[in-house]
């Protein structure tokens, strides 16, 4: 093959590549939204009938060393929270010295939506390192693992899932409860959470799935074909190799 094919093909590959990722940022890039400050993020104009999803990004409260719906041995004294930044590592805020993410602690969000909405809502949380439970308005609805406060109470599994609910009231209280032994390098809410209607998280959860099967499916064609031209390859190699000793056994009788 030419030189001018082989280029023009690969020129063809990465304009394909290139084109499929530009149209997955601009699908999965949310429409512009507020984010979350000191605790709260304002979503009463927000129209969750347009059915995307977007980020619950900006500015969490956070809990260290602490369960925050588990922990009530005092349920007259104010809890004292700190604010951590989403998405982001939380060896900073849960260690200040050491920066380790090793530990446990809780994410807390209130979210202000229209007295009027009614819809089916939904929240999707990433893979956490290494377990998380998902409360809304006070109900554990959904969990990856068991969070403990120490590794024996605590069973390490880090996939993503999401949560289904209907609105109580213009105020929805989301909890996320993290603990981590296991990853030394990332813990907490590395990757956002996401929120919008059921129909819009299901979408979302269904185009992830689609993307890592095809993602397996482009992987699996590529080992075939280099084990195909391993195989042809080694053939033409046992041929060529043939035909040259054939090629020398005649020659000494000549």
């Amino acid at each position: 093959m030419k030189t001018k094919q082989i280029l023009l093909i690969l020129g063809i590959y990465l304009l394909i590549i290139t084109s499929i990722r530009l149209i997955w940022v601009t699908w999965k890039f949310p429409p512009p939204h507020p984010n979350a400050t000191l605790g709260t993020i304002d979503l009463t104009t927000w129209d969750f009938s347009s059915n995307q999803a977007i980020t619950l990004n900006g500015e969490w409260e956070f809990y260290t060393h602490s369960f925050y719906m588990n922990d009530d041995e005092n349920p007259s004294s104010p809890r004292k929270s700190d604010y951590i930044h989403v998405p982001s590592n939380w060896g900073q805020t849960l260690n200040p010295a050491g920066h380790s993410p090793i530990g446990y602690g809780s994410y807390r969000l209130l979210i202000h939506i229209h007295a009027n909405e009614k819809q089916l809502l939904g929240i999707r949380v990433p893979p956490i390192p290494t377990s998380s439970e998902l409360y809304i308005n006070g109900q554990l609805l959904a969990y990856s693992g068991t969070p403990g406060k120490d590794i024996d109470s605590s069973t390490a599994r880090k996939v993503p899932y999401y949560a289904n609910f209907y609105p109580e009231g213009e105020t929805i209280e989301v909890v996320i409860q993290v603990a981590n032994y296991y990853d030394y390098f990332n813990g907490g809410l590395t990757s956002p959470v996401l929120i919008g209607t059921g129909q819009a998280i299901e979408k979302n959860v269904w185009y992830s799935r689609s993307m890592q099967m095809i993602v397996c499916a482009v992987l699996l064609i590529h080992a075939f074909y280099a084990c195909l031209l391993l195989f042809i390859g080694d053939s033409w190699t046992i041929k060529l190799l043939s035909a040259d000793r054939q090629h020398h056994y005649l020659d000494s009788y000549r």
